[in-house]
């Protein structure tokens, strides 16, 4: 499941780097370079050849992690943690500042209708996006699995579990209740990064 994860998160940091390499240098990476060679069609499980021969800042991001996890444990730790203060900074600033721009017109219907095929709306598709919420919280047992360097995890283990879950949570709430609001529903493309519904 953790390959699975670690997947998904350098594919989406991959169009992340894209789109900050061309908005600071107006450079475009040919698209050849930028997908898997191969992709899995979600409803038939059949795969199909793109045409494309590798996701190369897919690559260069694991090896950079790769790299940082060599370096040690205690410098691993603070280059974390800076990235997880500047990942939630990034969502709070997202969702103070895009608020005054929400149209609550987005919200209605709060369930969409179902289009005639399964996980395209209604009840199916909020099903499938549950899933796709119940994967984000993959890496939260990651507290647990470091118990035995906590002074005293029989109190702070707990805390730290069921508080990262609810912090999560309500980030989660915040981020998808905005972007709902400045973007309909029905034009979200779910492989676009955070930065277009601005």
């Amino acid at each position: 499941m953790y390959q699975l994860a670690a997947a998904t998160v350098v594919v989406s940091w991959s169009s992340h780097v894209v789109q900050f390499v061309g908005t600071v240098s107006n450079v475009n990476i040919s698209s050849v370079f930028l997908q898997a060679p191969l992709i899995v069609n979600e409803y038939t499980i059949a795969i199909t050849a793109t045409g494309d021969v590798l996701n190369l800042p897919a690559i260069g991001i694991t090896i950079a992690i790769a790299i940082l996890l060599f370096i040690g444990i205690r410098q691993t730790a603070i280059i974390n943690l800076l990235f997880v203060i500047f990942k939630i900074l990034a969502l709070l600033i997202f969702i103070f500042a895009c608020c005054k721009y929400v149209n609550t017109s987005n919200y209605i219907p709060f369930v969409p209708p179902n289009k005639g095929s399964f996980n395209q709306f209604g009840i199916t598709g909020m099903l499938k996006g549950s899933t796709s919420v119940f994967f984000a919280y993959v890496g939260f047992k990651s507290v647990a699995t470091v118990a035995q360097e906590a002074d005293k995890p029989s109190r702070t283990l707990p805390i730290s579990l069921i508080g990262s879950l609810i912090i999560s949570m309500l980030i989660y709430l915040g981020v998808s209740t905005v972007m709902v609001g400045l973007v309909p529903y029905y034009s979200i493309n779910e492989n676009s990064p955070l930065t277009d519904a601005m």
